[in-house]
């Protein structure tokens, strides 16, 4: 037992290691000493982990010169029920959640105010029921093409939708409201004037949409 005590022991992290070494090495407090140590984390995870983050700190092979830690720090963290799991980002508070209902809670920082940043070849959304955007401005650039295609409909609900460039249907077009180019009414409610006849008498409009 007395054993097991000298070689596990609790640190604090006194310094944010550099993260351009072989070896995630940072500083650590102990029983009054300040030394370097390995920092340890899980496969396929890692961190630059902020001072005053505590550490489990380990003499390996009871070598107390040969310290490795696995760090660890409560701020913000979330919140979690009874079998659910978490990453999550202690300065900001941003997390990705396995909820109990299977539910995958994503929230960036500054509760959901900083960007989610992808890069990729192509990004594949499978979904069985609904896709829901909801967003004060959007933005989708392209440097080739962008193809919406849907089975059934694509539906635009918006106060207006604007087209800047050239518009291009090329199957039946059908419209509901009323349609003016250049603030000339082209729509159902469209009406020629008649033309003058033959005796001159001055035009008058039909009234008869055209």
């Amino acid at each position: 037992m007395s054993i097991i005590k000298n070689l596990i022991r609790w640190a604090r992290i006194t310094k944010a290691g550099s993260d351009t070494e072989q070896f995630a090495t940072q500083q650590m407090e102990y029983l009054g000493k300040v030394a370097d140590g390995l920092i340890v984390f899980p496969y396929g995870l890692h961190g630059n982990v902020p001072a005053d983050a505590l550490a489990l700190m380990l003499a390996v092979q009871g070598n107390p010169d040969n310290r490795a830690a696995i760090a660890w720090t409560p701020k913000n963290r979330p919140t979690l029920a009874n079998g659910e799991a978490a990453f999550y980002h202690p300065p900001t508070g941003a997390f990705i959640i396995w909820r109990k209902t299977g539910d995958l809670d994503i929230e960036t920082g500054g509760n959901g105010t900083a960007n989610v940043n992808i890069k990729c070849k192509d990004a594949n959304i499978t979904a069985s029921g609904d896709v829901n955007v909801t967003s004060a401005t959007s933005t989708v650039t392209a440097t080739d093409s962008i193809d919406l295609i849907a089975s059934t409909i694509i539906e635009f609900t918006s106060p207006l939708t604007k087209v800047n460039g050239a518009f291009e249907v090329t199957a039946a077009a059908t419209f509901g409201g009323a349609m003016t180019n250049s603030g000339v009414n082209v729509g159902s409610t469209h009406t020629h004037a008649q033309g003058v006849d033959s005796n001159g008498d001055t035009q008058q409009n039909t009234g008869v949409p055209q």
